[in-house]
């Protein structure tokens, strides 16, 4: 029975998937917007909402 998946490609799919999340977190929590004040967009909803 062949899935079409080898080691390559599932340590692949790992990899990318590490790296979008990296990417993600980053983009919510790093990010510095100048249309937030300067502030990435999970500060700025916390000022918002405080």
């Amino acid at each position: 029975m062949c899935t079409g998946y080898t080691k390559v490609n599932f340590l692949m799919s790992m990899y990318i998937e590490a790296a979008v999340h990296k990417y993600i977190e980053f983009y919510n929590n790093r990010r510095i917007q100048k249309k937030l004040t300067y502030l990435s967009p999970v500060q700025y909803r916390k000022k918002v909402c405080a």
